[in-house]
């Protein structure tokens, strides 16, 4: 069975969960020690060349996502070119984990309902520059 997740983009910290700006839904794979190392560095560098926009910011961790899964799976048929990832308006109910970007950091989250608000928050106002630094990678693997 496939780890689902989506990550979502808001540009404020304070924004409810249901105004994203972005929503990104990835059907496998979607644990944090699956998430977190690809999208930290993305961030980190958008960043530093770009700041914090939401929305290019969505558009650009999507590309990155795709292509990486691209290159992971080129050895097989082409089948799943096309397969595996999606831009949604709300969440999906096979969720395991969803991922908050805002300009205070990465959020992490258990999904066990359709309702966020009954989700488990697994790590608050993560950097990116904390996910690479490995201070919080190592406790979102216990976690798993």
């Amino acid at each position: 069975m496939s780890t689902r997740c989506q990550i979502g983009f808001y540009d404020t910290a304070e924004a409810p969960m249901d105004q994203h700006v972005g929503l990104i839904y990835k059907h496998s794979d979607g644990y944090p020690s699956g998430v977190l190392p690809e999208l930290a560095p993305l961030l980190a560098d958008f960043m530093k060349h770009r700041g914090f926009d939401a929305e290019y910011m969505a558009a650009q961790s999507l590309f990155m996502l795709v292509q990486n899964h691209k290159a992971a799976l080129a050895q097989y048929s082409h089948e799943h070119d096309y397969t595996g990832f999606g831009v949604c308006r709300i969440f999906h109910g096979d969720l395991r984990y969803f991922y908050r970007v805002d300009p205070s950091g990465v959020k992490v989250y258990s999904v066990t309902s359709n309702n966020p608000a009954e989700w488990t928050l697994l790590t608050t106002k993560t950097s990116a520059a904390q996910i690479l630094k490995g201070k919080v990678a190592k406790k979102l693997l216990d976690t798993e």
